[in-house]
């Protein structure tokens, strides 16, 4: 082998090596739902403070009244855009000043953030976060008679 071939094939090797880096690297950028309690799920219901109708993820801000009248700000995850339009959504269905109630599953560490499994709007309709499907444990939390999924066409 000439010098010159095992330097071609060490630069097609390199670039591969560099390739499988860059894409590797890529796939991590995506985070999973560890870090949210999907054994736990519970029932906020409160006042919007914001929506964020956002790539990657969208976002509801959302005030819930306590005990002893002490609010506290939850910041909720859901579906980019694309998978909230297949699941329904409209992007001002959930507007500042709406009441909502919905189920998250929390995350692990306490802090006032979550996870959205279903939201039920003030009208009764309820939605779904990003998931195709809502397990049991979250559905024995939704109001009587409601139906999570996408709305009727």
């Amino acid at each position: 082998m000439t010098g010159n071939q095992c330097s071609k094939g060490f630069r097609w090797r390199a670039s591969l090596a560099g390739a499988l880096l860059c894409v590797a690297t890529a796939s991590f950028a995506h985070h999973s739902t560890a870090a949210y309690d999907q054994t736990k799920p519970m029932r906020l219901s409160g006042t919007v403070k914001e929506m964020q109708w956002t790539n990657p993820h969208s976002w509801i801000q959302i005030v819930v009244s306590g005990k002893a009248g002490k609010t506290t700000e939850w910041a909720i995850e859901f579906g980019n855009p694309v998978i909230n339009l297949r699941n329904g959504w409209k992007r001002n269905d959930v507007k500042p000043g709406d009441k909502v109630s919905m189920v998250i599953y929390p995350q692990r560490d306490g802090s006032a953030h979550g996870t959205l499994a279903t939201i039920t709007l003030a009208s009764g309709r309820t939605l779904d976060g990003a998931a195709d499907f809502v397990p049991k444990a979250v559905q024995k939390l939704l109001p009587p008679g409601s139906q999570p999924g996408p709305a009727p066409k």
